[in-house]
């Protein structure tokens, strides 16, 4: 039996697996490192960008691509761009540090429909918004005349549950509505809140689409990123860290275990039901989230079968991989949000941290282990 002083203990080392990594993070962030710069603007990451464009008419479907080429001295020139689809090629520059689109060989007032600039919302306690209005203008013509300048507005947040491998796993978002001189609505979509890039929008009069395919090397996941490797690195590590000092500390060998074992729970509940789960599930595709999720289950209930509580104390984390087969399977919904919401792992690791404050006991019948 643990003490509630150990099991407390648990639950705090548990969550330094996700609390040292976003303060990792954040300090990056402060201090503009290469690894997470403060700031990022679309025209100024030299990359391809890949969208799905579709024009409205049945069956169609291209890729609409952004070849995006910096200066080499951005103190004196502009960046270039050069947009492909359906055999058309277009080219238009933007300036460098405002991202605006630059006409005449002078920075307009005007942002194209791929990027707005944003404020990093990992500073501003979530918000990203200095101004809620923009003049774009469509170079491409996607939604009406080429240059046709509309009044973009922000909406609601929004978050963007894609599957594409490209994006990793969901986008903190927002949305985005084109109207025209007449104040009339064009289009709606959805933008990036920590990029500005966009993701989605459709509309116009052939009502057509642009999804993102691939945002190329511009760094839209680079929070998420640096929350994972941090916290591999520091989970990984933990349970055997913790058996090292409670043995020296003269804990009994059975105790220490029991502790060790319930810290590496704790700390892979944070690495596959939190981080996993939310930013990284369209990496790995929905069956390779089922089964990571049925392995878990399955190491948890070994632990529990270890430990002498019961299997049932892993149920939950069964129950999490059931649900998401059948609702993805029979039902045909999409395996996200589905599988971000239900956290099956997360509840099974709770139980077992309750189980472990009861005195230990022998097994009444083999019933005793499983129900």
């Amino acid at each position: 039996m643990l003490s509630a002083k150990k099991r407390l203990a648990i639950l705090l080392i548990g969550a330094l697996a996700l609390i040292v990594p976003v303060v990792i993070n954040q300090a990056l962030i402060l201090v503009d490192s290469p690894l997470n710069p403060t700031e990022i603007s679309l025209y100024q990451a030299n990359t391809k960008i890949t969208f799905t464009y579709e024009s409205g008419k049945y069956g169609h479907a291209d890729t609409l691509e952004l070849t995006i080429i910096p200066p080499a001295d951005p103190q004196t020139g502009f960046t270039s761009v050069l947009a492909e689809f359906e055999d058309k090629q277009i080219n238009f520059e933007c300036d460098y540090e405002t991202g605006k689109l630059v006409l005449d060989d002078s920075v307009s007032e005007y942002y194209t429909l791929f990027y707005i600039p944003i404020v990093n919302p990992m500073l501003t306690l979530g918000d990203p918004f200095e101004q809620t209005e923009f003049q774009v203008m469509d170079v491409l013509g996607l939604f009406g005349p080429i240059d046709e300048i509309y009044k973009l507005r922000i909406g609601e947040r929004r978050v963007y549950w894609e599957v594409n491998p490209e994006l990793d796993g969901a986008q903190f978002s927002f949305e985005i509505f084109l109207y025209d001189a007449n104040d009339f609505k064009v289009a709606g979509g959805l933008m990036d809140s920590t990029c500005g890039l966009l993701e989605l929008i459709e509309g116009g009069s052939n009502n057509a689409k642009l999804t993102i395919l691939s945002p190329g090397s511009y760094e839209i996941s680079r929070n998420r990123y640096n929350v994972l490797w941090w916290g591999l690195l520091i989970s990984i590590p933990l349970p055997f860290v913790c058996y090292i000092i409670l043995r020296k500390k003269g804990t009994e060998k059975e105790e220490a275990i029991e502790f060790s074992l319930l810290v590496g729970v704790a700390v892979s509940v944070v690495i596959i039901d939190i981080i996993i789960d939310v930013w990284f599930y369209a990496r790995f595709g929905r069956s390779a989230m089922i089964y990571m999720h049925l392995i878990a289950a399955i190491c948890y209930a070994l632990i529990c079968l270890y430990l002498r509580y019961g299997i049932k104390w892993s149920y939950p984390a069964f129950l999490e991989v059931a649900f998401l087969f059948s609702m993805t399977t029979f039902v045909g919904d999409p395996y996200v949000p589905h599988l971000t919401a239900f956290m099956g792992l997360f509840v099974s690791y709770l139980a077992m941290l309750f189980r472990s404050g009861f005195d230990k006991k022998g097994y009444d019948s083999k019933l005793d282990i499983i129900v």
